[in-house]
Formats: C-alpha cells, structure tokens, sequence
C-alpha cells in the first residue's frame, strides 16, 4: 500500500511538470517600472526559455530588477543583493525583505498617519535608506517619503530646504515616519516671575508642564529672562502667555536670556555678583584703589550672602565678597562700621563711579565760560569704567569736557586732565581772556568788575571790544563770541577807514568811556561873507561830547543855494543832516578836517556842469567826444541833472529846470540830479542788483537768480553788497541802505560804482561747506563733488562745515544754517564732525570700513570668561559713520561673559550700561574676567616641606596675569626626578610639560581644571602616610574577620 501511495505521487509531479513545459518568472527593471520594487500593481510576467531555468530578483546598483536568470542576469547570483528561486513566479517578494518601507504622502492630509495605505516600499535601492518627515510651518502641511527619493521631489526639496534648521525628521525602519505634525509639549520648565527664590533658581518648586502645541521637529525650550533690575522670570518659551518680548529676544539670542532644551534645565541661578577683591599685605593701592582695577565674580552663595565687605585690620585694609566672610566675620562687620563694613549690590566696595562733566560750549556756552557752575553740574554723566580721568579740551575754538574714552587731548590745543569727580569744571585754559560784556542801557559805564566774564570761543590773539551807535547805544564783549555778531556787525561797518571800533587786548581792558567833552574849536559861519577865507577869523570852542571812535572835526559845507556854513561837527546845534552828509559823504559839498581852527579856507561856489543833447551830439548819450561844460547861474539850486527820454540824453546844470522838471529829476527814473562841478559826467543811471538772503535764500547769497535788477534813485548812487544784522546778505542801491551802514568801507560791507557791480560772493572769502542730506551721494566722499559745494547762506565770520549722521541718514552744512541737519548736529554734541580749514573741509566720507579688531565670543562660548591672546581677533564687521568712534567691548553676561565690536551689535553695549567696558585699539578687550586659583607651593623652599603630604595647609590663591586663557587654564601637582612637589598654575608649564600633565598615563604630573582642584597629597611622603594607613586598615580586617 504505502508503495503505491508512493508511485502515485512520483506520477503526479512528473505530469506536472510536463504540464508546465517551461519556467515562469516575474520580469521587470525599476528603472522603467517602479512597481518592480514596490509591488503596488501586477507585475508583468516571462517563459524563460528553458526549463532548468530559475528565477532571480537582484539590486543592480540603486535598481530592482526581475527576471529569468539565465537570460536576464550576468554573472553569478552570489551576496545579499542576487536571489534565486526554481518556482514559477517564485521572484515576486520584497527584496531584499529589509529594505525601507516608508509613508509617502504630501500635503495637509498627511499631518497625521491612521493607517498603511501611504506605506511603500522606497523606490531606489539604498542600504542606509532612511524615512523623512517635514511639516512646512503652521498649515500643517507635511511631506513624508523615503531620502531616497529623487532630490527634485518637493518633499525632498522642503526637507532639504529646512534641514539646516533641523526641521527635517528622518527615522529608520518600516512604517516609522508616522509621527504627528503637531503634538501637545511633553517638555516640562521652571515657571517663576520675580521673586528672590525665582533669581536663585529651585526647579522642585517650580517645575511644572509646558502648555503649547510643538510642530514636529521644532525645538522647544525653556527660558530665564534677566530684566534691567536684574528680576528674573522664567517659564516655556512658546506657552501663549510667554511676554511677546522675551519671546522675541530670546529668539534674537538676547544676552539677558538663557534658553535650555531638557526638562527643568532652567534652574541656573543668577545669584552671581561681583566685589571689589584686595588684600593691602600683598596690594599698596588697596586702600584707595588707584589704578586698574576690575571687579571680580564673588564664589556662589545663598541670598543673605550677596554683598561685599571692606575692612581694615592692625591698619592694613582688605576688600571681598561677603560669601568669603564665616559667621562670626559678618557679625562683627555687622555691628562695627569702624573697622569693617558691609554693603549691597555689586561692586559697592570700591570707588565710587567716576563722573565727568560732559557738555559743548557750541551747545551751552557755560561750558566754556562756567559763569554759572551750579548749572554746568547738570552734565555731570557717569562714566564707562571707575578708572576714567576726566577730561577738558579746546577743538576749534569750543571748549568740550568728558571722560577719557570719549574724547582725548588733541595735539596743539589747550586740554586739562584731572581724576576725581566732575573735577573737569574749571576754565580752560586758565588764561582764557575775560571782556566787559554788555550793550545798552547800564553799558555806558563800567566798574572794575562789572559784567566781566571768559569769551565764548577760544583764541590765543582773542581781544576785547567797546563800540558805540550813532544812537549812543554802547556795546561790550570778546571779538570772538558768536553772540557778540550784533555788537560786532556794529564795529566791523567801521573797521576800515573812519574805524568806530576800539579793541584792546587784556583782561577787562574794555572799560573805555563811551562820550567825552569835546576839545576842539572851529570856525562858525553863516551867511554871504561865510564862503571867503576865515584864515584871520578867531575859532570858538565846541560844545557837547563826542562819542567814541569818533575824531572831533570842523566843517564847511555848501547848502543848494550856494550859502556856505561852518562849524564844529558834533555840536548839538550842527544839524542832522549835515552831520550825516559829512561823517558819510565828506568831499563833496561838505569839507571836513581835524586840526584847530582848520575849516578857513575859501569855498568856491561858482558850480559848472556838462551841457549837452544826443540829438545834437550823439557823444552826449556816452561821453565821447568834446562835451562842453557850462558855468551854472548863481542863487539858484545847486547841481547838474542828467535826463533820458526816448533815447535822446540831455545834460546841464539843476538851476536851468524848470519846478516841475526838478521834482521830476528828483524822483524819477528818466532824470536824474547830482551835486559838484561837472558831477553829470557818468555816462549812465546806477543800475544794482537788489536782494536780500533773508527772503531769497541762496538766490542773493550766491546770485543765482539775477531777477532782481533796480535803477537807483539818485544818479550818482552807488551799490552796495553788505552783511545785515542777522548774516544775511544784503545788495541794493547804497543810498536805500547807507543810513543802516553808516560808513560803508569794510569787510561786511562794500560799496561799488558800476552798473550792476554788486554780484560777487560776498564776503569773497566767506565760507563754503557742502551742503546736502540723505542721498547716497550725499554719503561718499565728495573732495571731488561740485555740485554740492555751496555758500554758506547766513554769513557768521567764525562760521564751520559740519557733517553728522543721524539713524544712518546723513547731513551736511554750514553751522550757521537754520536747517534740520543743523538741528541734528547741535543735538549729536561731539558726534556730529566741525572744522574750520578751508571751504568744503566737510567732504570725508560719512561712512568707512572698519579698521579695528576685537575678540569676540558669545555667553554660550565657555572660553568668554578668560582673557584672549591677541591672534584671536577677528576684524570689526559694521561700517562706521563719522562722529563715531570704533571700541571693542567686554561685559560679564549671566555666569559668562560676551565680547565684541561695540559697532556690530549696538544695542549690546550702549552707553547707558555701565556693566559694559568699552576700550579702543586691537584687541583691547581681550583681558580676562576669570582667574584661576590654585595652591603654590613646593616642597624644596623652606617653610612648604608639606606640599606634598598636607596640602590641605595651604590656600589656593589666584594665577598672576590678565591674560589667563580658557586654554591655558587648570593646576597641576607635579612630582620631580628628586621627589620635589610641587603645585601650581597650569599657564606657569611649557606647553611640552603641560601636555604631559594632561596625558592620563604620566604618574609624574596630573592636571584638574577646577579652582584649588590640586589639593590632594603627593610625593613620598604622601606613599608613606598611604602605606601605614593601608597596614592599620589590613590588620583591623583581619582582626575582624577572624
């Protein structure tokens, strides 16, 4: 029976398989059909074309192929990659079978995975292939699929796209990229808000869960955020009720907080301060602390042990952090102020901050002169360091004051520097000139002391003025003060010629009288007989006073009938008009002289004047030619005419007019009359440019609009080009302007006799600046710019350019501008750049590249406590505008420290943190805030022959050096050829020595990085101590044991 069975089933296999005839196999490449190596549809189907044939599946680099092998496949199907089967459609497995299998979807729809419908085997072939997931942002789209996949995929481009930020989540293993888009925190902090506990940090009693939503691969963390009153809150980052500010700079990486990324690791506490550190056995300067001290970080403590003590014992003082003091130290400085004291706050032993007056006399003028010095304590500022000196200097004229850092002494200028508070006060220099400074009513008379103050400016020629009006207005002051213009507008119309002005050169020398009685006598006459000789007529005395700056004077003038009067000029009884006409115009129908009895010579009163008609003589219209003169009438008006009508020229003399015809000559613009003999020879009217830059601007200060173009009333006028009152240019006819300038012969005013011949800058050496704001241009260097160089619109003789930046928009100008870059500059004080030397001085650039290096680290760089050798700098980053002033920085921020140009992060450093130490020049800010402590010690010097047995008899004490390095940190106990211990600073070692020690299999040297770590014993008697130790230790055991 069971052989039968047996047959049976040999027939049956054999009918079957010459029922299949020839081998079946699944056949197909990944390359051209992906399904091949995912097996999401039907696979396509071959007969290979023998029988014996088998099936294979294979990975041919990163594809799937299938097929029969004989004909499909080279070479042995041999490894992991190549199997064989000998079934029809045996080669329809996922191969290899532990190849990636991941969630391929995109979309809002795939931010969360309920099921396999989107699992797929990864296309590609890879044998580390891995499963990604990238949720975008807040729309919760996702994308999820294998990293093998084509990089030109858009998931694969958004999860390479924000990979660099970590946003990409990969995974390995089937199915394991199912992760959530957004999922509820798991995370747990510190919550607290401003309480002592909360600035000392104490996770078990305030560690509680964090309450936000956290998109998948997003970082969560817990913050402490420092206020400016050194209050600390913590919390979650992103729960909702976090205050947007902290979350915004926390984000920033804000240096007053600190962010963690593990349950409850916001616990830091912010217990640390800082004292004042000295000991005056070892310190002379402990006591007064002079020099360079920097506060170091008190050891950590509870919060009734924040504070720093300052003592002196048997009369020697010492300085410290009150966590250094036993119980039995605090109670006794407690309670004895004498000898010891206590206090709060950091660095509350040492000197108290240095302040410095800091002010700019182009600002406030009592900062030069400190008439009031009460008001100047108002710019009393604390500076950057306690070591600063104060500082009082002059820079082109102005005199400025504040501490070093700020500003320094300036080659060839007066400048004072003093250490102590606000000792910067005093005048500078101590010779400065003081003037009488005064004007009107109480100037007439002064008294020794009245009214004295320090001129406003600065100038080693400087001297002192008295000047007095025609009105008998008196004025006072230094030549040099900006405020003295109008004074001075008064004494510089005369500066030239007939100078009213009385200067004189030391302290309170202006105290001339402003009238004195007149001295002089002159010949007085009325009448026919007056115009003949008076040379045997006795003079008489003259009357009244004469003002100052004035020369006593005779006169003999000649009124329009031909009468002749003599007299003496400041009489009281001498007309106005007279006085007028002779002071301004002396020559023509007035003869003026200074000697006794001087005014006898004969006048003639016999007048001729040109007489002539154009249309008869054409030379009449332009002088050309033989005109004749004529011998005017006697008895009637004196003086010549000239007349245009219709282009025909007449001339002749004033009495052949008719009364009409004089008014007309008088007052109008086709004739015109003049006084002297044959004074109508001009050829033409006086023609002028009128304007004045008080209404026009630019347009009469440069004459850039010739619009303004007049005829003067009287034909032998004159133009005029003058500075008003208020420096603004003036041009016009002289005769509507002289009574404003009396005596017009000076710098700030000019008189001129050609048509239009008042058109030139004027002064002609008045300042030119550049003049422009906010453009691009405007912030290059325009040494080569035109078009921007422009006459100062105002004129002030001790006028400047400037140049100031104001948020980055820049300004340029002349300081005597009403413009908002002027507004700018007196606001900005020593920031915004004056000078003096020549026109257009102000064209610098507004903006360079950086030339200074500095270190820098960040509070997270545990290196940012220690000092840095100087090849650690890097180049400053940030241009810098003019007025400002390239420093590096170093500040202690929380329990580290941060470092770099004060430029490349402005709001790091600004001036109102005095916790922040600004320095310039390279490298400036490398010096250490941290100092190691070690034991020093060595068993060969007498006195340490414990170093090596009892080290726990010596204290650590600090490392010498500012330059103390993170690298360079560390104590080492080192254990000579000869047995000899010793114990010390790592930065003390060779580097060669060093390294030994730090090698863990040297048993001469070993190294430790903490403070006083080097306290355990060493050497042989340490071995021996050991030994004996270990034998009591063995014998008690056994005793024990037995």
């Amino acid at each position: 029976m069971e052989r039968k069975i047996f047959n049976v089933l040999i027939f049956v296999i054999f009918g079957i398989s010459l029922a299949q005839g020839q081998r079946l196999c699944y056949n197909c490449d990944s390359a051209t059909d992906a399904t091949c190596a995912t097996l999401s549809s039907t696979l396509p189907q071959k007969t290979c074309a023998s029988a014996t044939d088998t099936c294979f599946t294979a990975i041919i680099d990163t594809r799937t192929v299938r097929g029969c092998l004989a004909e499909d496949y080279t070479g042995p199907c041999e490894g992991p990659l190549c199997e064989s089967c000998g079934a029809n459609y045996c080669n329809a497995a996922i191969f290899p079978s532990n190849r990636a299998q991941c969630h391929r979807c995109e979309g809002a729809q795939c931010a969360e995975i309920t099921n396999n419908d989107n699992l797929e085997v990864c296309t590609s072939y890879n044998e580390n292939d891995s499963c990604y997931t990238v949720v975008v942002d807040d729309t919760l789209v996702t994308y999820r699929g294998c990293f093998s996949d084509p990089a030109t995929t858009t998931g694969r481009q958004e999860c390479t796209r924000l990979d660099a930020q970590g946003f990409c989540i990969s995974c390995a293993g089937a199915a394991c990229n199912n992760q959530p888009a957004i999922a509820a925190s798991q995370m747990e902090c510190m919550k607290c808000n401003g309480d002592a506990s909360c600035r000392y940090g104490q996770p078990q009693d305030f560690g509680l869960q964090c309450l936000h939503d956290t998109l998948l691969g997003r970082p969560e963390y817990c913050y402490s955020y420092v206020t400016g009153g050194n209050s600390v809150t913590r919390g979650c980052l992103y729960d909702p009720f976090t205050d947007e500010n902290y979350l915004e700079q926390c984000e920033t990486g804000a240096v007053n907080c600190t962010l963690c990324t593990f349950n409850l690791c916001n616990y830091e506490s912010y217990a640390y301060h800082t004292c004042f550190s000295c000991d005056g056995h070892t310190d002379p300067n402990c006591g007064t602390l002079d020099g360079w001290y920097e506060p170091q970080e008190c050891p950590s403590g509870t919060i009734d042990q924040v504070g720093c003590f300052t003592a002196t014992t048997d009369g020697v003082p010492m300085r410290g952090c009150k966590s250094q003091l036993n119980t039995d130290e605090i109670t006794f400085c407690s309670s004895s102020q004498s000898s010891c004291s206590l206090c709060d706050g950091d660095n509350c032993n040492g000197r108290p901050p240095k302040t410095c007056i800091t002010c700019d006399s182009s600002d406030d003028v009592n900062c030069a002169t400190v008439a009031d010095p009460t008001a100047l304590l108002q710019y009393s500022q604390e500076c950057s360091s306690s070591s600063a000196i104060c500082i009082s200097r002059i820079s082109n004229g102005y005199t400025q004051r504040a501490c070093s850092g700020s500003i320094s002494c300036q080659s060839g200028n007066p400048c004072m520097q003093c250490d102590g508070p606000n000792c910067n006060d005093q005048v500078l220099p101590t010779d400065r000139l003081k003037c009488h400074k005064c004007s009107g009513a109480g100037c007439a008379d002064i008294s020794d002391e009245a009214n004295l103050e320090y001129c406003e400016l600065y100038d080693a020629n400087d001297q002192c003025f008295t000047v007095v009006t025609d009105a008998e207005v008196a004025h006072r002051g230094c030549y040099s003060d900006p405020s003295s213009a109008a004074a001075k507008s008064v004494c510089t119309q005369h500066e030239s010629g007939n100078d009213r002005c009385v200067k004189c050169s030391g302290e309170g020398c202006n105290t001339q009288v402003t009238k004195s009685p007149a001295t002089l006598s002159c010949i007085k006459c009325t009448g026919p007989s007056c115009s003949d000789s008076q040379a045997s007529t006795p003079g008489q005395a003259c009357f009244g006073d004469v003002l100052l700056g004035r020369t006593e004077s005779c006169y003999s003038y000649i009124h329009d009938n031909g009468q002749v009067e003599r007299g003496c000029l400041y009489d009281p009884s001498t007309s106005q008009a007279i006085s007028n006409e002779c002071s301004n115009s002396p020559g023509g129908r007035c003869k003026v002289c200074t000697g006794g009895n001087c005014n006898t010579e004969q006048l003639e009163v016999t007048e001729t004047c040109y007489s002539c008609d154009s249309s008869l003589d054409p030379g009449c219209a332009t002088m050309t030619g033989t005109i004749a003169t004529k011998q005017c009438p006697i008895g009637t008006v004196l003086g010549c005419f000239r007349s245009e009508v219709d282009g025909i020229v007449v001339r002749g003399c004033a009495g052949e007019l008719q009364g009409g015809e004089i008014g007309l000559c008088q007052r109008g613009t086709t004739c015109k009359l003049c006084d002297g003999n044959n004074c109508n020879e001009k050829v033409d009217f006086q023609r002028c440019y009128t304007c004045n830059s008080a209404n026009s601007g630019a347009a009469c200060t440069d004459l850039q609009d010739v619009a303004n173009q007049a005829v003067c009333t009287d034909y032998m006028d004159s133009c005029i080009v003058a500075i008003g009152q208020n420096g603004e240019t003036i041009r016009g006819c002289a005769s509507t302007y002289l009574p404003d300038f009396p005596t017009c012969n000076s710098y700030t005013c000019q008189i001129c006799a050609g048509g239009y011949c008042n058109g030139a800058v004027f002064p002609a050496a008045r300042k030119q600046c550049h003049q422009c704001s906010g453009t691009d241009a405007c912030i290059q260097s325009l040494t080569s710019a035109s078009d921007t160089l422009k006459v100062c619109t105002t004129y002030e003789a001790a006028d400047q350019c400037y140049t100031v930046v104001t948020d980055g928009e820049v300004h340029r100008g002349c300081t005597s501008d009403t413009s908002q870059g002027n507004t700018n500059c007196n606001a900005a004080g020593a920031s915004c750049i004056k000078c003096l030397e020549g026109n257009g001085c102000n064209s610098l650039a507004a903006r360079s590249a950086p030339t200074l290096s500095c270190i820098k680290c960040a509070a997270n760089d545990v290196a940012c406590l220690w000092g840095f050798s100087d090849s650690a700098v890097e180049r400053c980053v940030n241009d810098v505008w003019i007025g400002t002033q390239e420093t590096c920085y170093r500040m202690i921020s929380g329990s580290s420290a941060v470092r770099g140009c004060t430029l490349d992060n402005p709001t790091q450093c600004p001036d109102s943190n005095t916790a922040c130490i600004k320095c310039t020049g390279n490298a400036c800010n490398s010096v250490t805030f941290k100092y190691q402590q070690c034991l020093h010690c060595s068993s060969d010097t007498e006195g340490q022959e414990s170093c090596g047995s009892e080290p726990t008899e010596y204290s650590s004490t600090q490392c010498s050096g500012d330059s103390q390095t993170y690298e360079g940190r560390g104590c080492y106990v080192l254990v000579d050829d000869d047995g000899v211990v010793k114990r010390g600073c790592a930065k003390d070692l060779g580097d060669q020595l060093l390294t030994q020690c730090k090698s863990e299999d040297n048993e001469e040297c070993t190294y430790c990085e903490a403070d006083g770590c080097n306290d355990w014993p060493a050497g042989a008697s340490a071995i021996q101590a050991f030994s004996v130790g270990a034998m009591l230790l063995v014998a008690i055991a056994g005793k024990f044991f037995y």
